[in-house]
């Protein structure tokens, strides 16, 4: 049992990562003992990066998930969450708390890898180890070191979620992903992207189909209606928004907003809203 996400959240989550900075709330080792269980809590603002090694249980909201060894985490913000080592053994714990500006904290994907790539795992570990030892000694540029670091670890545990959800042999799927995810605010069409795939475009629309159960042309707008989104709740204006994510016209930006959230572009700022659906296939 994982927690539920899907490529097209992760690929948007990806994609929009480039205009985002990241700051260290706090970062620590934890040497847990035996049999020790912490109290169900969230974090409101913060995303948690964790790295454990040893013997334990994770609940994500009404979910209980087991810790072994090597296990990596991401908990966006809000998600109540409690963690309890085994009665039997230790348990190590690399541990971040960041705030992620220039997104939506709801935007944050929850990801689960209990059995992450050997190599994955080290690079995260090393690189939450460094983190903390730079919160700790705070020398000049530390805050430009961990931004670089939780910027490359976010990527590399969304890509490794993403690799889950298309395996192999199905590589062509990932590649396809990928290069919407990048490039989505460009004039991009399906049959450039099967073209760059090596792949025919019917090929390619069966694939989606099959594996991820929409099209590509409607995996590649819900990318643009996710960062859209994302980008008005940061004050861009409509016509601005509709430019850089890759809309032909604002009018067809507007109408397949309003059609997927239920309102108008312009008036998304607006609400009260802290979370919504992703788009409608």
């Amino acid at each position: 049992m994982e927690p539920d996400e899907s490529a097209r959240q992760l690929a948007s989550v990806l994609g929009g990562l480039a205009r985002c900075s990241f700051q260290v709330a706090a970062a620590n080792y934890i040497l847990w003992p035996s049999g020790r269980t912490i109290m169900m809590h969230s974090h409101d603002n913060l995303v948690h990066l964790d790295y454990f090694s040893g013997s334990g249980h994770v609940t994500l909201r009404d979910k209980t998930l087991p810790l072994r060894p090597a296990t990596l985490l991401m908990i966006p913000p809000g998600i109540p969450h409690r963690f309890s080592s085994s009665p039997s053994s230790l348990m190590r714990n690399y541990t971040v708390k960041l705030q992620v500006v220039g997104m939506p904290p709801e935007a944050m994907p929850m990801i689960y890898l209990r059995k992450p790539d050997e190599s994955l795992a080290q690079r995260v570990r090393d690189a939450l180890s460094w983190i903390v030892e730079e919160n700790q000694i705070r020398s000049d540029g530390y805050e430009f070191i961990c931004d670089c670091l939780l910027r490359g670890l976010s990527a590399a545990m969304i890509r490794a979620r993403m690799k889950l959800i298309c395996p192999p042999p199905h590589g062509v799927l990932e590649e396809a992903c990928g290069i919407m995810a990048t490039e989505y605010s460009h004039q991009l069409e399906v049959r450039d992207v099967a073209h760059r795939c090596g792949i025919r475009p019917d090929s390619l629309s069966r694939l989606f189909r099959a594996h991820l159960k929409t099209s590509p042309r409607a995996y590649l707008q819900g990318i643009r209606l996710e960062q859209a989104r994302s980008l008005l709740s940061g004050g861009y204006s409509v016509t601005h928004v509709a430019e850089i994510t890759g809309f032909a016209s604002v009018h067809y930006f507007s109408r397949a907003f309003a059609r997927a959230f239920g309102i108008p572009p312009s008036k998304w700022g607006q609400t009260d809203l802290i979370s919504s659906p992703l788009p409608k296939r």
